[in-house]
């Protein structure tokens, strides 16, 4: 008797792992999850204009009418902090 080869399981991307265990996360999961990300991006982008600011460099962004507007780093540094 012979034995059946077994077909090695498929590989899944990273990411739809993390789609897959997403829907079947409960919802206060699903908060705690948004949560955790939004913090990330706020403090990866607070790091992001503290350094520009020490290297008086400037940033490219949006007003509230969508239009771009250039402003020194450390004036939007000034605008983030005084908004904490």
């Amino acid at each position: 008797m012979e034995l059946e080869k077994q077909q090695p399981p498929i590989p899944y991307s990273r990411q739809y792992l993390i789609v897959l265990s997403y829907l079947i996360m409960s919802e206060q999961e699903k908060i705690i999850l948004r949560n955790r990300i939004l913090e990330g991006l706020k403090k990866s982008f607070h790091d992001l204009v503290v350094r520009k600011a020490a290297l008086g460099q400037e940033m490219v962004v949006g007003d509230s009418n969508g239009a771009t507007k250039i402003i020194p780093a450390a004036e939007l540094l000034s605008e983030i902090e005084k908004d904490k």
